[in-house]
């Protein structure tokens, strides 16, 4: 960790009055950043990107925070949904991160698969009693419906999760 990153993190404890939290990373990369919500989400090409001093701890830490609204990102981690510290106390921030890669690529294959399924239902409702067209859009109509169901598995793996204890 930075010079300049331990002296923030140092003031920001010396003048905080909220809960010491505890950061907690059950699953991906070990350095998540708690990040409290105030701070600006800059958007890059659609993707959600934090830089990494507007945060007041990186896990593992135990530092005083302010409280209220937080959420947690890192270097190749899905941010969080925002989340709510008490007011005081001693509180666990347990995080399983989430894939960006994929999250993105749950959407990609949900977005084949959704209109696979649909394009073979509508081959399978004109088929006009060919057997050839019928097979056709059931297999293009399976096809799909495995791709749906895939990106919903990746998208639900994908985020990432925070509980606070």
């Amino acid at each position: 960790m930075s010079g300049s990153i331990a002296a923030m993190l140092a003031v920001v404890a010396a003048t905080s009055s909220g809960p010491r939290v505890h950061v907690e990373v059950d699953r991906g990369p070990k350095a998540v950043v708690l990040v409290p919500r105030q701070s600006t989400l800059r958007e890059v090409r659609g993707l959600q990107r934090v830089d990494p001093h507007e945060g007041v701890c990186t896990s593992p830490c135990d530092a005083v925070v302010d409280a209220g609204d937080a959420f947690v990102a890192g270097d190749g981690v899905l941010p969080s949904t925002p989340f709510g510290l008490p007011p005081a106390g001693e509180v666990t921030v347990r995080v399983r991160a989430g894939r960006r890669g994929a999250f993105l690529g749950g959407w990609v294959v949900l977005g084949v698969g959704g209109p696979s399924m649909i394009g073979g239902a509508v081959a399978m409702t004109l088929a006009d009693d060919d057997p050839g067209r019928l097979r056709t859009g059931a297999v293009v109509a399976g096809a799909g419906a495995a791709l749906v169901l895939t990106g919903a598995i990746l998208i639900a793996t994908g985020r990432t999760r925070v509980r606070v204890e």
